[in-house]
C-alpha cells in the first residue's frame, strides 16, 4: 500500500492544535461550558456544535452536581474540528480567528511556536495591546495563499513519489522552521536544492551543470559555449546579459550557504521563510517543467 504522507498545512494544523491547547483551556474554564458554541455560531457553523463541544466543555453535569469533564481535550477537539473544515479556506481563517480573538495574554516562547505555526499556513500573527490585555488575530501573508498551499501539496506529493530521498530534507526544513531553527532550516532547504540539481546531471551530479541543463540556457562567447559558474556570471558583469534562470537559481544556492549552519551571516526569521519559499517555487518550477 502505498505511504500517503501528510501535507505541510496538515503537519503546521496539528501543531497549531497543540499549541493553542492550554490557552484554550485557560479561556474555556474561565467562560465556563458554552465556549465552542459561541465560536462556531459567529462563523456560521452551529451545526457542528453537539459534535464538538464535549472536547471543550470544562465540566459535565450529573443529578444537579459539577464534576470535572473527562473529555475535555481541546487540543484533540481543535485537531478533529479543524481537518473537517480545513478544505475550506475561507471557514478555516474564520474559525482560528474566532478562537485567537478569545485568548487571554500568551507568554512569548508560545507565542514564537504559534508564530512558526501560522506562517507556515500561510497566515502573519497580528498582535495588539489594547486597554484589556493583548488580542490576537491572523492575516493572509500573501494575496494568493490559498492557492500557494494547494500547489505546495503537488510539490510534496510529487517529491515523494519521484525523488522520496530529497524529502526527508524537505520535511527537515518545515520541522526546523516551526522550531524556531532557522540556519538548520536553511541549511536543509540547501541538502535538498542540491541533491535536486545533482540529478540532473547525468555525468557527474554536479548541482551547478544540473541547473544549467534545466535552464536549457546557452551562453556563447567568441564561438564556446560557457559552463562554469565564474566564466558564466564574468560574461554577464561584461555584457549584462545571458543565462538569466541560472544566474538566479545559483545565486539562491549561495544565499542558502551563506545563511545555513556554516555561513558568515546569521539569519532572521524572514530570511529562513523566504528561503524555505523560493525553495518550494522552484521544486514547483521543475516539476512544471516534467524533471521532478
Amino acid at each position: 500500500m502505498e505511504l500517503v504522507l501528510d501535507s505541510r498545512e496538515e503537519k503546521s494544523l496539528a501543531k497549531l492544535c497543540s499549541y493553542l491547547d492550554i490557552p484554550i483551556r485557560r479561556a474555556a474554564n474561565r467562560s465556563g461550558n458554552g465556549w465552542l458554541e459561541q465560536v462556531l455560531s459567529c462563523i456560521g457553523l452551529s451545526s457542528l456544535i453537539d459534535e464538538y463541544s464535549n472536547y471543550f466543555n470544562p465540566y459535565s453535569y450529573n443529578k444537579g452536581y459539577t464534576n470535572d469533564n473527562d473529555g475535555f481535550n481541546p487540543e484533540l477537539g481543535m485537531l478533529k474540528l479543524s481537518n473537517e473544515i480545513k478544505h475550506n479556506k475561507g471557514i478555516l481563517n474564520e474559525f482560528l480567528n474566532e478562537i485567537f480573538r478569545r485568548l487571554d495574554d500568551m507568554d512569548q516562547y508560545l507565542l514564537d511556536q504559534i508564530r512558526n505555526c501560522v506562517e507556515l499556513l500561510g497566515y502573519q500573527l497580528q498582535i495588539e495591546s489594547t486597554q484589556i490585555g493583548m488580542q490576537y488575530s491572523l492575516q493572509y501573508l500573501s494575496f494568493g495563499e490559498v492557492e500557494r498551499q494547494e500547489e505546495m501539496s503537488v510539490v510534496r506529493k510529487e517529491i515523494n513519489l519521484n525523488q522520496p530521498d530529497i524529502l526527508r530534507y524537505y520535511n527537515e526544513a518545515l520541522e526546523t522552521y516551526s522550531n524556531g531553527n532557522f540556519k538548520s532550516c536553511i541549511d536543509n532547504c540547501r541538502t535538498a536544492y542540491e541533491k535536486v540539481f545533482a540529478t540532473l546531471d547525468n555525468e557527474n551530479g554536479d548541482y551547478l551543470k544540473g541547473i544549467l541543463s534545466a535552464t536549457g540556457e546557452t551562453v556563447i562567447q567568441d564561438g564556446a559555449e560557457l559552463k562554469s559558474k565564474k566564466k558564466i556570471f564574468k560574461y554577464w558583469l561584461e555584457n549584462n546579459k545571458g543565462a538569466n534562470r541560472y544566474r538566479m537559481m545559483a545565486t539562491l544556492y549561495s544565499g542558502m550557504s551563506g545563511l545555513g549552519p556554516h555561513g558568515e551571516d546569521k539569519p532572521l526569521q524572514e530570511d529562513a521563510l523566504m528561503i524555505l519559499r523560493m525553495t518550494e517555487d522552484v521544486f514547483l518550477w521543475l516539476i512544471q517543467k516534467r524533471l521532478i
